[in-house]
């Protein structure tokens, strides 16, 4: 899954969606929705994007229609367009939460299936004699898809993150330049090694 910071943006999204995706209201309305759109790869300025088109649409289709048929000879009541541009701006600034719901909704059940098929692989490997790491390592290899490269993601992780605490364990520490964006391990001084010399 890609991660949203990883997903161009069209330059509709940077004139209407990153502006409206920093005002205070849609931040604390796309943080309700934050596991929804980490799920589908989507960032908070595509779905302010899709929002702010589908209630400008829902907007003006009404106004349009009457004017379209004003223009036709229809005599048309300015209340209907109006109430109906009210309406219609409402469902489509909700149709881009329902349908960012409904997506990930579609993604966790796809994940759960995957999750599922993953864990027959890992005790298949293991009833048939393999190493733990085995199992993990070469269950998550035979999948395809995003959830089997969520899997590997974080298995790749569980095992770097275990080396590093094995590391500082043993004695190393981890030090992470900011300037360069580098890091390396040595050896830490612990008290009885300073005294020594």
């Amino acid at each position: 899954m890609a991660a949203p910071a990883d997903v161009p943006h069209s330059s509709l999204v940077r004139l209407v969606g990153a502006p409206l995706a920093r005002t205070r209201g849609f931040d604390r309305l796309t943080h309700r929705f934050s596991a929804d759109l980490r799920v589908t790869g989507q960032s908070s300025e595509q779905l302010a994007t899709r929002t702010a088109l589908a209630g400008t649409v829902g907007l003006l289709w009404a106004p349009a229609v009457a004017g379209l048929m004003a223009l036709g000879g229809v005599r048309v009541s300015l209340l209907l367009p109006a109430w109906s541009a009210l309406v219609l701006a409402a469902a489509g600034l909700t149709l881009p939460f329902v349908g960012l719901k409904l997506s990930a909704d579609e993604r966790r059940r796809g994940f759960r299936h995957a999750l599922s098929c993953y864990l027959d692989l890992v005790a298949v490997r293991l009833a048939g004699g393999a190493g733990v790491d085995h199992a993990l390592n070469a269950s998550a290899g035979d999948g395809h898809g995003w959830a089997f490269a969520e899997i590997r993601h974080a298995l790749t992780h569980a095992r770097l993150m275990g080396k590093l605490r094995g590391a500082v364990s043993n004695g190393w520490v981890v030090s992470f330049s900011s300037a360069s964006s580098t890091s390396w391990l040595r050896p830490s001084r612990s008290p009885a090694t300073k005294a020594l010399g």
